[in-house]
Parts: C-alpha cells; structure tokens; sequence
C-alpha cells in the first residue's frame, strides 16, 4: 500500500477536495489518460498478446468501481490534510496510481477555477464597453484584476487547490492485517459466545427441572430443525450430484 498526504492550498475547503477526489469522473479521468484497464484486471490480461483472455472483457464502469474499492482516503480536519492511499502487490504501480490521482486531481480543479475565471472574464470586459461612469468602471477594472489575478495563479502552480508535504513512495515492507486488532477481536467475539451459550445452557437446565413440559417442546422444536437442515442439504447434495452427472454425460 502507498500513501500521499495532501494538504489545503489556497483554493477551497477539505471537504471540496475530498468529493473530488472520491468522484467518479475523477476515477474514470484517471483510468483513461493511463490506461489502467491491464493493470486494474491483470488476472485476466495477457500482456504478452495484448488481449483480455475472457469472453466479456471488464468495461469503464468496471474499472471505475475496482479503483474505488482500492484507493482509500482519509481526511484530517484538524490538520488540515487528506492522505490517499492505493492498495496494489506491486508497490511501484501502487505508488503510480497515487500519484496519478494527485496530478488529475489538481488538473481537474484547476481546469474548474481557469473556465470560472473565463467566463467572469468574458462578461466583465463585455461590462466595460457597455459602461461610461468612472467609478462603476474602476470596479469593474478591480474585479476584472482579480479573475486575470485567479487566472494567472492557477495556471502557475504544480499542484492547484493543495500542496503535496508528503509525497507517495515505494515502501520498504508489505502491508500487513493489524493482527493484534483481529487477535483482540476474536476473543471479544468468543467471550461473547461463551456467555450465550453459559447462559442458554443454564436456562436449559433450569426449565428441565421447573417445566419439563416445555423443555421437551424446545428440545423436539430443536431435533426437528436439526432434521430439516440435514435433510435441506442432503437435496442440495443430491441435487448438484445430478447436474454434475448432466454435465459428463
């Protein structure tokens, strides 16, 4: 897994570079300006031939759907920062796709603010042929200045709307499962059971000895349903054993 910090430049909040970067368009952006179909469905792409080896080759929107199943992003509004994070076997492509999401996000939001400031451009310069006050027209010009202002700013930057304090890198060890987590869980999880299962097996014993006639009801209703599952999957036995039997014949 490989990881890229972002943090908030001068154009815009956390949360309006979060959408963008969990957006569809954005996944579908990236996949086609790198071509990440072999990559993102290596297992049924022969490099070799250049060919899918199955009959229905995955589309864009399973690759959209695939990519977004694997990048996974974690804000942090106190500091202020977003860490995108893509889970690959190889960390080198790991490391690619990462940093292929900064570039197209930053040319995403910078392709917004350049056609924003276009057109504000556009009606403010239309304004001034229409304008012959002075000071209407002195705002105009201020106004003006800042879209030319916005404009040049964007166009400017590497990386527009955030800056990148911690680029992504191959890592030098595998991503690993937090087993202490999953040991700690499990047991949680067995105590859990032990319990029910202390306490069902009390409550038992409790009402052979007060209302043996219930407790035969709940141990029939119990041998009953014990029945019906075997005998549920005694059919579904027989039933796959009759289709295996179609098929070599």
């Amino acid at each position: 897994m490989v990881a890229g910090q972002l943090g908030l430049g001068g154009a815009g909040s956390l949360e309006k570079l979060e959408v963008v970067v969990r957006s569809r368009y954005l996944a579908q952006r990236v996949i086609e300006k790198y071509d990440l179909m072999p990559t993102l469905f290596a297992d049924v792409w022969d490099s070799k031939t250049k060919k899918w080896t199955v009959e229905e080759p995955p589309g864009i929107q399973d690759a959209i759907r695939e990519i977004r199943d694997i990048l996974i992003v974690t804000p942090d509004s106190k500091k202020g920062t977003l860490q995108i994070s893509f889970d690959n076997p190889d960390p080198a492509t790991a490391k690619r796709i990462v940093e292929h999401f900064l570039v197209q996000t930053s040319e995403t939001m910078r392709e917004l603010v350049l056609r924003d400031a276009a057109e504000n451009m556009r009606f403010l310069t239309a304004q001034l042929d229409k304008t012959t006050d002075p000071l209407l027209r002195e705002k105009i010009y201020n106004m003006l200045a800042k879209e030319i202002e916005k404009d040049t700013f964007a166009r400017a930057q590497t990386y527009y709307g955030f800056y990148v304090p911690d680029p992504p890198m191959v890592p030098d060890r595998k991503a690993k499962p937090k087993r202490a987590l999953i040991c700690v869980l499990s047991v949680v999880v067995a105590f859990f059971v032990a319990v029910f299962l202390a306490f069902f097996l009390e409550y038992m014993n409790r009402l052979k000895t007060d209302d043996p006639e219930r407790y035969l009801q709940l141990k029939d209703a119990m041998r009953l349903r014990r029945r019906a599952e075997s005998k549920e999957h005694g059919a579904g036995s027989m039933e796959q054993g009759a289709k295996d039997r179609t098929a070599k014949l």
